[in-house]
């Protein structure tokens, strides 16, 4: 019961993350951006795209699980959802700011991943 309504809480949030970042898409024009339209806009997209990689990477879990307890994957596939997302949006928003060079992507990709080993080890 929990999980379904822990899993359709993600899927709204994720709907609502979109929703906003079409909005801040269409809605605004590129020359009177703000830094609270800025800030609201990479954070609804850091919801958006966490919350369906978070979906996507739970189904995926659950066909090729073959037997396992579905519980213990909602963690597994939020975490890295959230590094994920970290990734996307940080790339996204260091080429915003126009600081976006090979090696700062290769340096956060490899911080993220890092992290990723650092709890799949505990």
């Amino acid at each position: 019961m929990y999980l379904k309504l822990y899993l359709w809480g993600i899927g709204i949030a994720a709907i609502i993350g979109w929703l906003v970042t079409g909005a801040i898409i269409l809605g605004t024009d590129p020359g009177q951006i703000n830094i609270n339209i800025f800030v609201v806009f990479f954070a609804s997209l850091f919801l958006a795209f966490t919350g369906t990689v978070c979906l996507i990477g739970f189904t995926i879990r659950v066909k090729a699980g073959r037997g396992e307890i579905i519980y213990n994957h909602m963690g597994v596939s939020a975490r890295q959802a959230v590094l994920l997302s970290l990734i996307l949006v940080g790339l996204l928003l260091l080429q915003a700011v126009r600081v976006l060079n090979w090696w700062d992507g290769v340096l956060l990709v490899a911080a993220i991943l890092m992290l990723e080993l650092y709890f799949k080890s505990k």
